[in-house]
């Protein structure tokens, strides 16, 4: 029996490991084997990108998890399967079956997993056990998903449609709207962090109460 406490374990690793990268501005010594000099601006935008898809995958399998049930939570609480997943069934082909069939004709036809919203729906449409649970931990308040999304996209595209997507993030930092997306995230905030280092935090409290 798989627990959300592996699930959540694993986050909160990737998140850390990320962060000190981040801190440093130099990589992660490990197996996986980054670059041996490389530029600053290199590392963060990877820890960037990286944080977003850790956010994104782990909102994924949370959901995917709980549908398919004879699990614990975090805090060892039983959840028991969706009574829309037969014991051989898939949940994320039960969760395909829920929309209509012209979504499905679309090759890339899954939720965004990243966007709470989204994640949301599919477990309300999956109909998992814990949903109060997992909506109000996903849910939770705060401008983190937002902003991260925003300066994931602007590091992927770099046109000028997501340069303005993070104008909320520099009004919210009060700084010029033409101050790019590589000094944003190292400005500092309250609480002595920098920008990259409040979503870490932000995301890993989500993880944690939606895993409960």
């Amino acid at each position: 029996m798989e627990s959300f406490a592996k699930l959540l374990r694993a986050f909160q690793k990737e998140t850390a490991l990320l962060r000190r990268l981040f801190q440093r501005q130099a990589p992660y010594s490990s197996h996986i084997g980054l670059w041996r000099n490389p530029d600053p601006t290199a590392v963060q935008s990877y820890s960037v990108v990286r944080l977003h898809d850790a956010w994104a995958r782990f909102c994924r399998e949370l959901v995917l998890l709980s549908a398919a049930g004879d699990t614990t939570t975090a805090a060892s609480v039983y959840v028991p399967r969706s009574p829309l997943v037969g014991p051989y069934q898939n949940p994320l082909d039960v969760l395909k079956s829920t929309y209509s069939r012209r979504r499905q004709r679309f090759v890339l036809w899954e939720p965004k997993w990243y966007d709470p919203a989204d994640a949301v729906q599919a477990a309300q449409a999956l109909r998992i056990a814990n949903f109060p649970t997992v909506s109000a931990g996903l849910g939770l308040a705060g401008h983190g998903v937002d902003e991260l999304r925003a300066c994931r996209n602007y590091l992927a595209h770099r046109n000028r449609l997501a340069h303005r997507e993070l104008d909320p993030l520099r009004h919210r930092l009060g700084v010029s709207l033409s101050t790019p997306a590589e000094e944003l995230v190292n400005e500092t905030v309250l609480g002595g962090v920098s920008v990259f280092e409040e979503w870490c935090i932000e995301l890993t409290q989500r993880a944690s109460l939606a895993s409960q």
